[in-house]
């Protein structure tokens, strides 16, 4: 499941596009919610990272911030208000090589 929520993470391909290889995308998705929102997640990205970093594997010579806006189902409330309407906007930085080193969903 982490290696399809990395997995999307690095790519930015749709959840519903994600390979067979990983567990169905729900799956996927639901637990990187549950752990986003207890702030698992975060610490495991925030170790990964540290221990990538420390073996000389992150190439910190180009980095890229992006982020995605995706709708509310049914104006869900837990959704923000953005310039285009009630959403989530997701945040990500990653490295050259598009290792996810944070993410952030604007609350």
């Amino acid at each position: 499941m982490l290696n399809g929520c990395c997995g999307v993470l690095r790519t930015g391909v749709p959840w519903h596009d994600l390979p067979d290889r990983y567990p169905p995308h729900r799956t996927c998705h639901r637990g990187l919610q549950d752990r986003r929102k207890n702030g698992v997640f975060s610490d495991l990205l925030t170790c990964l990272t540290e221990d990538l970093r420390l073996r000389g594997k992150i190439d910190l010579t180009d980095g890229f911030v992006d982020a995605s806006f995706t709708a509310a189902k049914k104006g869900a409330l837990s959704s923000v208000l953005t310039k285009r309407g009630n959403g989530n906007k997701i945040v990500a930085i990653v490295d050259r090589r598009s290792l996810p080193l944070a993410t952030r969903e604007r609350e």
